[in-house]
């Protein structure tokens, strides 16, 4: 335990930087995003000055409903939500993989005594890193929720219109209750990137993007249940669909993915060479 909390108090020191970075991207990504759905909400007249918190985070956590329901419906392709989860990957997986490589990462494991530690520290610091991602983004858009209508309740049901669910028969009788979803979705973000974050560190950064929008991308096309991405969604859970994903259901997918992961890559990682690997960590 004493080598781990070394290894990430030098971490959270020299990754101090991507911290910093992704809170304020957490910040952008709320104020870009919402408002670009407000415009998108007044081709549709309706008054987004009346909206809940509920129905500003549906806009931008929505997705899409499963590819047999939305059929009934035309949707829009979700590059908002694509683009907001493909942004809290930024700094988690760019500080993971440029921090693991050459003489800093070697120099690293040294001070920790042990490459475990080292390893699970890095893991810690992304978990870090995307919660404060997460805290600004909600921070922001219950700010300007607040300032605009000032109703931070969770249940959404005028924004469905938006993002093409009103008239859907598949869905459950709204308003649609998002607390439960708003509360476990960043924990759910967050453990999913730890496979990513690892894949950063043993292979490269831009194959974890790689995988990362692959997994959202086949999301959107299809419904599985082992898909990371669905876990994601508002509209796939059960406050949507009869049939839907439960929180605590993505809560637990998330954490044991996360955890086999970890064990997995602990021991690939025994016999990583780090120092033949260019150093790009500044």
């Amino acid at each position: 335990m004493k080598r781990l909390m070394q290894c990430l108090r030098f971490d959270m020191l020299a990754g101090r930087r991507f911290l910093s970075a992704s809170g304020l991207l957490g910040c952008l990504m709320a104020a870009f995003f919402l408002a670009g759905s407000w415009v998108r909400t007044s081709a549709y007249h309706l008054e987004w000055s009346s909206f809940t918190l509920g129905d500003n985070a549906l806009l931008l956590l929505g997705g899409t409903l499963p590819p047999a329901a939305s059929d009934q419906t035309p949707t829009l392709f979700p590059i908002g939500w694509l683009l907001l989860f493909v942004s809290s990957m930024a700094a988690p997986v760019l500080y993971a993989g440029r921090s693991s490589r050459g003489s800093f990462a070697a120099n690293a494991i040294i001070r920790g005594g042990a490459r475990a530690p080292w390893l699970i520290a890095k893991c810690l610091w992304s978990i870090i890193a995307s919660l404060v991602f997460w805290l600004a983004f909600f921070t922001v858009l219950s700010g300007l929720t607040l300032c605009v209508s000032g109703d931070l309740s969770p249940l959404a049901s005028r924004s469905i219109e938006v993002i093409g669910l009103a008239r859907n028969d598949d869905l459950t009788q709204g308003p649609y209750a998002l607390g439960a979803f708003l509360l476990i979705a960043p924990a759910v973000s967050t453990l999913l990137l730890v496979p990513l974050v690892l894949l950063g560190i043993l292979a490269n950064e831009l194959l974890a993007f790689l995988v990362g929008i692959g997994c959202l991308l086949a999301s959107v096309m299809s419904i599985t249940g082992f898909v990371p991405g669905e876990y994601l969604m508002a509209t796939r859970t059960n406050s949507f669909l009869a049939h839907g994903i439960a929180p605590v259901q993505a809560l637990v997918y998330s954490l044991t993915l996360s955890i086999v992961s970890l064990l997995i890559g602990t021991i690939v990682f025994r016999g990583k060479n780090l120092m033949g690997r260019s150093e790009t960590h500044d």
